[in-house]
């Protein structure tokens, strides 16, 4: 069935396009008419014509801008002119509009049933092209896992690797020439006998599609296969990925993908995420990606979070070690370094580990952010020094790490509620 549009203010004309096309070609046609350029613009949002028979001249938009509009609605159909005017202009026009043909009134019975043929074969051809293109679609659904599969494979066995990137860059579209490698593990349940990394496989292998999905709908990643407990994944990236503002957000979005996995299967989740590396060094992004996953018990891990040289041991029971030890090493560097002008860079900078896992490790271990830990340790050290009456609050002031003395005064008051000085005389009350 083919959809046909016939515009021509002169009702004469419709009328014999008509009865020469449903004589001609019966019941493979449906034929809706128009007689003004705002009604051809109109059917062609609710009709939408594959063929259109357009008069040029007609009333309000003439046939040339309502096939502009067509154009841009449909960019697939047929166009067909019929003038009564040969004029060069108009030529050039259905030209730049790529028309079939340009016909000049007034035309016979076999120059419309000729014309029709041509503009029918050029709409199956291209139903042919859209069919074909959607039976490559269809196949490639069901092949892309593979392929997916066979490139983590290649990372992981690093078997010609380095001759297949290539390849495997053009078979799923990848655009850019780096990225991260993510792992995903399926954490054992207490108290059960399917503990283990083999145990919390086999409970998630009915699941492997739905989660397939999730991961897909999250992070737009290619997934590979599920090996043991774990699911290998590769994101691409344009950058380097030193980027902390975009290494924040990626590590956000995983966190809400771990959550979602833990919501949409009943098991729970851990993530490590490698660094960025070129296509053809990713086996190192997914070797630091399984060390953050063994370095610490959060559930999404960078690798931007090991300490300098970290290579994990494969050892679970340290895992918990490892993090409050961080956590001590950074207190004991603030309170031998608080009365200086020291940052989150510089804490974690001495413990070697990257500021937003400092950041993150110091709320779990102590309930309170670097800064308000800072400040807290501060007041302390301004309310024992404030014991002594031989001390200038602006001496206070410089030996708890503060420059401004008034700054110094507004943060004690929000943090104890009375001013240095007021504090000072209560105690005087005190005694």
């Amino acid at each position: 069935m083919y959809k046909l549009l016939l515009a021509d203010d002169e009702g004469i004309v419709t009328d014999s396009l008509k009865f020469i096309i449903e004589k001609k070609f019966q019941d493979k046609c449906e034929i809706c008419i128009a007689k003004t350029g705002r009604q051809v613009i109109e059917m062609s949002e609710s009709f939408r014509p594959d063929i259109a028979f357009m008069d040029i001249q007609m009333p309000g938009i003439n046939g040339i801008e309502a096939m502009k509009e067509l154009r841009k609605s449909n960019p697939s159909i047929v166009l067909i002119i019929m003038s009564a005017y040969d004029k060069f202009d108009y030529a050039r026009e259905a030209i730049n509009l790529n028309v079939l043909d340009y016909l000049n009134k007034p035309f016979s019975k076999d120059m419309i049933v000729d014309v029709l043929k041509r503009a029918m074969a050029k709409i199956d051809e291209l139903r042919e092209k859209r069919n074909n293109e959607l039976l490559i679609m269809e196949k490639m659904e069901s092949v892309i896992p593979m392929i997916e599969s066979g490139f983590i494979y290649s990372i992981l066995f690093q078997e010609d690797y380095g001759n297949e990137a290539d390849n495997y860059r053009s078979l799923l579209g990848i655009e850019e020439n780096r990225g991260y490698m993510i792992v995903i593990e399926a954490r054992g349940e207490n108290n059960k006998e399917d503990t283990g990394p083999v145990g919390a496989g086999i409970r998630i292998s009915p699941k492997y599609e739905r989660i397939r999905e999730l991961i897909k709908g999250r992070l737009n990643c290619i997934v590979g296969p599920l090996l043991s407990n774990k699911i290998i994944c590769f994101f691409s990236v344009k950058d380097d990925g030193k980027d902390q503002t975009e290494t924040e957000a990626f590590t956000e979005k995983v966190e809400k993908l771990t959550d979602e996995l833990s919501e949409k299967t009943g098991t729970e989740f851990r993530v490590g995420i490698g660094p960025a590396r070129p296509l053809r060094s990713l086996y190192e992004s997914y070797s630091l990606a399984l060390d953050a996953l063994g370095y610490a018990e959060g559930r999404v891990v960078h690798a931007s979070e090991l300490p300098k040289g970290y290579r994990s041991q494969g050892d679970p029971s340290r895992r918990t070690e490892r993090s409050e030890s961080t956590a001590e090493a950074a207190k004991r560097f603030i309170e031998d370094n608080f009365d200086k002008d020291i940052s989150l860079d510089d804490v974690a900078g001495h413990v070697e580990v990257s500021p937003y896992y400092l950041s993150r490790l110091f709320r779990e271990e102590t309930g309170e952010t670097f800064m308000e830990y800072l400040t807290s340790l501060r007041m302390k050290k301004a309310m024992e020094l404030m014991k002594d009456p031989d001390n200038s609050i602006k001496d206070i002031c410089a030996r708890v790490g503060y420059s401004d003395p008034n700054y110094f005064s507004r943060i004690f008051k929000k943090s104890e509620g009375v001013t240095p000085t007021e504090y000072r005389e209560s105690m005087k009350e005190n005694k």
